[in-house]
């Protein structure tokens, strides 16, 4: 066996050199992907775990979490038996005006915090001017040597922050010790004395929550249940690590769509590696043939080429561990970047690999490869001495099927699909629609033999019109069609998932700008920050509203405020709004109840609005009970109103503006909404509203088109990582074409030696092979658009209201039908230039006798 892997495994490795490492470049893109969205998904909740451990500390209950609680109770919690230390927390954002940064404010009992972090701001943990000054200055704070060094601040410096009380001056007391606290963010914090923060964020005498350090022996669950006793159960305690719990079900969704997206390249990689195999197989017949006369057993055959899948796996998986790494570098930031901009602020400073990630996508490639060298290597292994010895290729060798069989398999895998459709609807489970999308994708291999016969009779009839060139390609392509099928079928799945992700993005963009022209019809939308992003950077005062509301010509101000809240262990949105004014200017998409009859009890605090995404995450129903944590105990609402709402696909409950401010005692405002006169400028207002009140709230004024196409926007943004990574599924299947056209032209060395006797010049040449490559792509391109176009009209109208409730519409722009021809052309002719090149390069006489 040792010989026969140097006689002929590693003697054609040698002598197909440019093949072979196309095929391992191949699978290193794709390990590659996959090894970096690996490392940046499991980097960024890393990284937030890291934060939420170093602000907890020892901490492992948290008190009041969501609801906030009074001053009052913090003594009684530090009087509950089993308690060692209770520490009142306050946290919130702010935004430094002259660094244009956005920081996080951590208030704590600083005091006695070194029991909660084992960190003593009053002692060698940080370096304070004067320590009772700063314990003294409402407007007090501390920062972390990383901002210090980044900003230029020094001790004694003010800085001018954006709050939600407007901006205001604070004074740098000192800086941290670079470890614990200090870090989370990316050093982007601020420390504050939290009775400080109660003056300075005018929170009364009220804290966010109150950490809680169990005594040593005390079980937390039990401390949690003594201190709800204590409490008469009106203060919800939570344990410390269900933050990092949340922010994991909070972007689940985003990391799942760039995890699919990666394993596509992938799996565009393998058939590339089945592809060389197979061709591989048909060119060595004859030394197969060989070897099978003088005593070779099948077994060996089989492991020799097994092996060659085997090699190829290893050393494109290692390359690709390589490049995923620098990948993940490259793309850490812009994924960083998204996941504050949608969910919740991240600072992610280095890459973290561990060994799981390292084995997980060492074994997706090394597997990969070998499953792809599989059918190639049993087909080798059963071909028949004698007829091999002929050395003919036969096209069965290196198809993925003939076109009838493939048409069967086709119509067989559709059958199982529709089965599978119909039982994910009646189940109504999610994990049986992403199996429907794969065997949607996988039905596409087996018509890409069909296809491509159907193509090819077609060209040939039309070709001659352009010239024989054109002819003699589309010959090629139609004689070759075994050859290219896998090739057709690669550059199909990756186009596929092109189509079905822009027709995905483009629906949801559609049905929101829709939904948007209903639900939000102000004419300007204030709010704090410096641009759009799907969450707010702070919120501001109740009292702007009448500030707003006295600007001429300013007919109506409608305050909205949304706040993340969890109900059964998962997060949501709590929404509330003014709701006459929103049902004065706007429409309200009611999927089940009557809006008037629902209004009386949201303004009485006894009923609720649900989204169609809430009621499908939790399995809930109008008239059905939610039970949410209030400042003062727990409360239960009827769900009086089911709703559309595309603002968040973890869920949304809604209620009036009134009942939310009496029921969860809270003031601030995210969004305000001005309505305007109805003969009155809408640009003057807002120019009026920015110049009055946009220093001095931080805030921004927009128009009502401006607010929302950045709003759509941040969809596009937000999926930036995930294009880019089905764009090199599409490259990988580039090289794909390469390896099937190079092939081609030294299979048909002789044909194009006849050609250059006859008087054939070399851009004929070239052109004969161009001309394949282009049919190879628009095959492939007419492939993937079919492919995705039935897969996301699966994915819109069914797998998303599975997912999250939601119902919209399919929209299928020209665009989408046509990018695949626009990336599948330019692909093929970038891929067929090295063998239009080897081919014109060819001398007649070496042509000639080749064999």
């Amino acid at each position: 066996m040792r010989q026969l892997v140097r006689l002929v495994l590693f003697r054609y490795l040698s002598a197909a050199r440019g093949r072979v490492l196309l095929t391992i470049l191949g699978i290193v893109l794709g390990v590659a992907v996959v090894f970096s969205v690996s490392l940046v998904n499991a980097s960024v909740l890393g990284a937030f775990r890291q934060s939420i451990a170093n602000i907890t500390g020892k901490a492992k209950l948290s008190v009041g979490a969501e609801v906030g609680v009074d001053e009052e109770l913090l003594e009684r919690v530090r009087a509950i038996q089993g308690v060692d230390s209770a520490i009142p927390i306050i946290e919130l954002t702010v935004r430094d005006v002259r660094a244009h940064v956005q920081l996080a404010v951590l208030a704590l009992d600083t005091l006695s915090d070194p029991s909660a972090r084992g960190y003593d701001v009053a002692s060698t943990d940080a370096h304070i001017d004067d320590v009772v000054s700063f314990l003294n200055d409402p407007h007090g704070v501390l920062i972390t040597p990383v901002y210090a060094k980044r900003t230029g601040v020094k001790v004694g410096d003010t800085l001018l922050l954006d709050t939600p009380q407007g901006r205001t001056e604070f004074k740098v007391h000192g800086t941290l010790e670079p470890r614990g606290i200090a870090t989370v963010y990316g050093g982007d914090l601020l420390l504050m004395d939290v009775y400080a923060a109660q003056v300075a964020f005018e929170r009364g005498r009220r804290f966010d929550r109150i950490d809680v350090i169990p005594a040593n022996g005390v079980k937390p669950d039990q401390l949690a249940s003594a201190i709800e006793r204590a409490l008469d159960h009106k203060v919800p305690v939570s344990r410390a690590e269900r933050r990092a719990e949340e922010a994991e079900r909070l972007i689940a969704g985003y990391r799942l769509a760039l995890s699919l997206a990666s394993l596509v390249a992938l799996f565009v990689g393998g058939f590339i590696i089945y592809n060389s195999l197979a061709i591989a197989v048909a060119q060595r017949r004859r030394d197969i043939g060989i070897l099978r006369a003088l005593g070779t057993t099948r077994a060996q055959v089989l492991l020799l080429f097994v092996g060659e899948g085997l090699l190829i796996g290893l050393a494109g998986s290692a390359l690709g561990l390589c490049v995923g790494f620098l990948l993940a570098r490259a793309s850490l930031g812009a994924v960083a970047a998204a996941v504050s901009s949608l969910y919740m602020p991240i600072k992610v400073g280095t890459v973290v690999v561990t060994a799981t990630d390292v084995s997980i996508a060492l074994g997706l490639g090394v597997s990969s490869a070998v499953c792809a060298a599989f059918v190639p290597a049993r087909r080798a292994s059963s071909i028949d001495p004698v007829s091999a010895m002929r050395g003919t290729i036969q096209a069965g060798d290196v198809a993925l099927s003939l076109s009838f069989t493939s048409l069967q398999a086709a119509c067989a895998t559709l059958i199982v699909t529709a089965l599978m459709a119909m039982a994910a609807h009646i189940f109504q489970q999610m994990s049986l629609a992403i199996l429907v999308a794969c065997l949607i994708l996988i039905s596409g291999v087996f018509f890409a033999s069909p296809l491509a016969s159907l193509i090819g009779r077609i060209a040939q009839r039309f070709s001659l019109r352009l010239g024989p060139a054109a002819l003699l390609g589309a010959v090629a392509f139609a004689r070759n069609r075994g050859r290219n099928t896998v090739a057709i079928a690669a550059l199909g799945l990756a186009l596929a998932n092109v189509v079905n992700a822009d027709t995905l993005i483009g629906s949801m963009k559609a049905a929101t700008d829709a939904w948007l022209g209903r639900s939000f019809r102000a004419d300007v939308f204030v709010f704090a920050g410096t641009e759009v992003h799907a969450k707010f950077e702070h919120p501001l005062p109740s009292s702007l509203r009448g500030a707003l509301g006295a600007i001429p010509n300013v007919e109506f101000v409608q305050a909205f405020r949304m706040a993340r809240r969890t109900f059964q262990g998962q997060p949501f949105y709590l929404v509330s709004e003014d709701f006459e004014g929103y049902r004065r200017y706007n429409e309200l998409a009611v999927v089940a109840g009557d809006l008037s009859r629902a209004l009386p009890e949201l303004e009485a605090g006894t009923g609720i609005a649900a989204s169609e995404t809430f009621t499908r995450n939790f399995k809930l129903g109008l008239g059905d009970s939610v039970t949410l944590d209030t400042p003062d105990g727990p409360k239960p609402f009827r769900i009086a109103l089911v709703y559309t709402d595309y603002r968040a696909d973890i869920g949304i409950l809604f209620t009036t503006r009134s009942a939310y401010q009496r029921i969860f005692r809270d003031d601030l405002v995210d969004l305000y909404s001005v309505y305007v006169s109805e003969h009155a400028s809408v640009e003057q207002v807002r120019a009026r509203i920015a110049q009055t009140f946009g220093a001095r709230y931080g805030l921004l004024a927009l128009g009502s088109e401006e607010y929302k196409r950045d709003l759509v926007g941040v969809i596009d943004r937000t999926m930036t990582l995930a294009r880019a990574t089905e764009l090199v599924a599409v490259v990988v299947a580039g090289l794909g074409i390469i390896n099937a056209l190079f092939v081609g032209v030294l299979d048909r060395r002789r044909e194009i030696g006849v050609l250059k006797a006859l008087g054939a010049d070399r851009k004929q040449v070239g052109r004969i092979v161009l001309a394949e490559a282009v049919l190879i792509a628009c095959t492939a391109a007419v492939l993937g658009t079919l492919l995705g176009v039935a897969l996301s009209a699966y994915m819109v109208l069914e797998a998303l209201r599975l997912e999250v409730g939601w119902h919209i519409g399919l929209h299928l722009s020209g665009w989408v039908l046509a990018e695949a021809f626009l990336l599948a052309i330019p692909i093929a002719v970038l891929a067929a230039w090295w063998p239009i090149r080897w081919a014109t390069r060819l001398e007649v006489v070496d042509a000639l006798q080749y064999e």
